[in-house]
């Protein structure tokens, strides 16, 4: 054969380019096969795995909008209500943009997506009539709403978003399985491929020469490839003398060390995956420690405190020692072991993943304080546990208290108030009565003659008009409606006069006494404004006494000149 008498550089260099075309070859096919792997791969990307961390983003960003809406409930602080409705908007933003993403990329029903678009938009009404209570202070109906409307309302955006995300995880295993449909056409192929090459390299290899040279190169070759850290390299030879054994040796240390690589490899990236996460629950850890809520962890079964935070301790005055071993009853008397029993029951059973009460808890100094207590359940190690977080609501408790004393004294103004108009009406209409009656009293005095027997009674009447015109005049000035009329008082008089009228207008759990001074210098004023400065002082003093009893005494006296 024309083969054989070629030298064997001319051997070498014939078998060299059949090698390198049959090489070729196999390369394109395997590009090929990496070309359609890449592009399932992308496809798998662009659409169901794309698809499902969108809707996944969007229910995150739901539970988010939906604690915050919890908080808006919880919180009676103004600015912290708008500082809420800012990160809910910016949370509604978010969650739109990723409604248009999934409009985009899904494969499915494009109405789905609107659908689940349409209930989410249909949220914010419901959303802004909580804020709208919160601010008018209706926080009863603003809670009821969040509970209600607004839970269930979440609850069918979630069961729409499951659809979505149900639909993408199924082209996702369509797209998997088509992938592992192409892998095993790759491997088919390059098996195939890699066969002919071996006996492409055998029969080159005994065309050439059937010499010692070729078979210790292609080891040099092999062993020189393998120093580059291609430890995937493998010397085949197809013979098995002892430089065949040489060459297997070779191949098995390169896959010892191979397997060694990645398994130190892998060790490292478990090594760093697990600082990662002791890191993060050691920040977490840290957080919740130093935490001024009170954080406890209790066992589910004997509800012995397994952990405590320092909030707990500072605020109860317990150490950590102390508080572990003791068990929520021992800080609450308000709520008996059949009730705590029923209240837990539902949460490790499953039935409830949550759960919040209001109760009174005891310091160790004997002292109490109102507390807002949320209960979870959760999985520590081996055994189911209890985790408490608990807000002391003392601050919320004296402001609720203060706003109703503030509404109540706020009432009985408006109280007076509609009584000094009542009794400014009253007085106006009375008066005219009286003028009447003591006009035509007066001019049948001058009519009369002096020796009529009925004179003394016409006086008499005068007389009685004059005093319930007075009286009348007191009316107007505790209404504020008397027109200023300048003369000459004493004011102890003007105080004895006007002390019916202050009687009634203080709390029966008063006792008003006068100490006047009768001689007192006559002075000029308004007797109606100066009877409603007195009656002004009397209902201050009322006032300030409360519910209390108390003496409200007024005295008049000569000061030193």
């Amino acid at each position: 054969m024309a083969f054989f008498k070629l030298n064997i550089n001319n051997r070498l260099g014939l078998g060299f380019a059949i090698l390198t075309s049959i090489t070729i070859i196999m390369g394109m096919f395997g590009i090929y096969g990496l070309r359609r792997h890449s592009d399932v791969a992308e496809s798998m990307y662009r659409h169901p795995l794309s698809v499902s961390n969108t809707v996944r983003d969007i229910r995150t960003t739901i539970i988010t909008m939906h604690r915050n809406m919890k908080d808006v409930v919880l919180t009676e602080d103004p600015e912290r209500i708008s500082e809420l409705s800012a990160l809910v908007d910016q949370d509604e933003l978010r969650i739109l943009a990723d409604y248009d993403f999934l409009a985009e990329r899904f494969l499915g029903e494009k109405a789905n997506v609107q659908d689940a678009r349409n209930l989410f938009v249909g949220w914010r009404p419901i959303r802004e009539e909580v804020f709208t209570m919160m601010r008018q202070g209706d926080v009863a109906t603003a809670i009821a709403i969040t509970q209600g409307n607004g839970a269930d309302h979440v609850d069918a955006i979630n069961e729409l978003n499951r659809v979505l995300s149900d639909f993408a995880a199924g082209k996702a295993d369509l797209y998997y399985a088509d992938v592992k449909r192409v892998d095993r056409q790759a491997i088919t192929l390059m098996s195939l491929m890699l066969g002919i090459l071996v006996l492409a390299s055998v029969l080159v290899a005994a065309a050439i020469a059937r010499t010692i040279t070729e078979p210790i190169q292609k080891v040099c070759d092999g062993v020189s490839i393998l120093a580059t850290g291609k430890l995937d390299q493998r010397i085949e030879l197809g013979q098995e003398d002892e430089i065949g054994y040489l060459a297997g040796a070779i191949n098995t240390m390169a896959e010892d060390l191979a397997h060694s690589t990645t398994s130190v490899d892998r060790l490292n990236e478990e090594i760093r995956q697990r600082e990662i996460a002791e890191d993060r629950a050691t920040t977490l850890g840290r957080i919740l420690e130093e935490s001024h809520y009170e954080v406890y962890i209790l066992d589910a079964e004997t509800f012995h405190f397994i952990r405590v935070n320092h909030g707990a301790c500072n605020n109860l005055g317990y150490t950590a020692a102390e508080l572990e071993g003791m068990t929520p009853l021992e800080l609450s008397t308000e709520l008996s072991q059949d009730e705590f029993l029923n209240l837990i029951e539902p949460l490790k059973s499953g039935q409830v993943k949550r759960t919040s009460l209001l109760t009174e808890h005891t310091r160790k100094d004997g002292s109490t304080y109102p507390a807002d207590v949320d209960l979870q359940c959760a999985n520590l190690a081996d055994r189911q546990v209890i985790v408490a977080l608990i807000m002391d609501i003392t601050e919320r408790v004296k402001f609720q208290h203060e706003r109703a004393a503030l509404e109540a004294k706020v009432q009985h103004a408006q109280k007076l108030e509609s009584l000094g108009v009542l009794a400014g009406g009253i007085a106006h209409d009375f008066n005219n009565i009286l003028m009447a009656i003591l006009g035509n009293a007066t001019l049948a005095i001058e009519d009369i003659s002096l020796a009529s027997p009925a004179r003394e009674n016409l006086i008499d009447i005068e007389t009685a008009a004059k005093r319930a015109a007075d009286l009348c005049r007191q009316m107007l000035a505790y209404s504020g409606k008397g027109r200023f009329v300048i003369s000459n008082l004493n004011l102890s008089e003007v105080v004895e006069e006007t002390g019916q009228m202050m009687r009634v207008s203080i709390s029966k759990m008063a006792i008003l006494k006068f100490n006047l001074y009768e001689s007192l210098p006559l002075v000029r004023g308004d007797a109606t404004q100066i009877r409603q400065v007195i009656l002004d002082l009397n209902t201050n003093a009322s006032d300030a006494i409360g519910k209390k009893s108390g003496v409200i005494s007024i005295t008049s006296e000569l000061g030193n000149s």
